[in-house]
């Protein structure tokens, strides 16, 4: 190993000889304190910078000679010193970009920790998420921003329904949160970006339409069928509590419905009409329960 001092120019480094087998020479620059060329055996030349960062000497690649100039490594030695100085370390800042997890890795996290934990529609996260972002899970989570989201709103919301769109964009957003709660350093790239104003998926029966739905219900042949169309009409509770409606839920006396858990995991008392207690009772007898 052979080390040089002197003016680096690009004639001069082109004119650097190979060092010998095995080893390295060094050629450190006069104008820029910590610049170095390496030449290796085989006559490859990079530039490094050498520094002393938090006590500890270290060698850091700015590029190659002669893909990098003189110039622009001068540049990159000069910018790289600033940065220490105001505490960067780029050996750690490299590494943890290395270490970083991707948004596979993530989004496992998320559901084992997150969404299987406190989500009944946890099967909704991992279907949608991997329907329409499995073009991420390789890619670490910091090189996702907030530009590719907006576009992929946008293109979600005219292939697959503004509705669709939106329930992405709030994944999106759970999914880099619960990654910043649990210690990540990085920005959430779906924060900011808003969400489409939709026409209400709500659809009521007008008062001339309910006559001809009664009579049409009446005319249905699967009784379970019919059965629950009328409670849903006569409660307007949600089709997954009516479907998970017991009988020990039903206070015949009171003519009340319990509903342990709701979306929003409150409990409700659902007042039943003359006719859905009716209804139930009669169910309840046929069944013999």
């Amino acid at each position: 190993m052979a080390s040089h001092c002197l003016n680096v120019t690009k004639a001069a480094l082109l004119k650097a000889p190979a060092a010998k087998k095995n080893s390295r020479d060094y050629y450190y620059d006069e104008r820029e304190a910590g610049l170095i060329l390496a030449v290796t055996g085989a006559g490859s030349k990079s530039f490094y910078l050498y520094k002393r960062i938090e006590g500890r000497s270290e060698r850091l690649l700015l590029g190659k000679f002669p893909d990098m100039t003189v110039e622009q490594a001068r540049k990159a030695a000069a910018k790289a010193k600033g940065g220490i100085a105001l505490g960067s370390n780029p050996k750690k800042e490299k590494r943890a970009v290395r270490d970083e997890m991707t948004f596979s890795t993530l989004f496992a996290e998320y559901m084992d920790k997150y969404s299987k934990v406190h989500k009944k529609s946890w099967q909704y996260d991992e279907r949608e998420v991997n329907k329409y972002l499995s073009q991420w899970f390789r890619r670490k989570i910091s090189s996702i921003d907030r530009a590719e989201v907006e576009r992929l709103h946008a293109k979600i919301g005219k292939e697959n329904g503004l509705y669709q769109a939106n329930r992405l964009l709030e994944r999106i957003r759970s999914i880099f949160n619960k990654a910043i709660e649990w210690g990540s350093k990085g920005m959430n790239p779906a924060i900011g970006i808003k969400k489409f104003r939709g026409q209400s998926r709500d659809r009521f029966l007008q008062p001339d339409e309910l006559p001809r739905f009664i009579e049409a219900l009446a005319k249905e042949p699967n009784e379970a069928a019919r059965d629950f169309f009328m409670i849903s009409l006569l409660t307007g509770a949600r089709k997954s509590n009516t479907l998970a409606m017991m009988w020990k839920d039903i206070n015949f006396e009171a003519a009340t419905w319990r509903i342990e858990e709701t979306k929003n995991s409150d409990p409700l008392t659902v007042h039943l009409p003359q006719q859905a207690v009716a209804l139930l009772i009669e169910r309840k007898l046929k069944s013999g329960n």
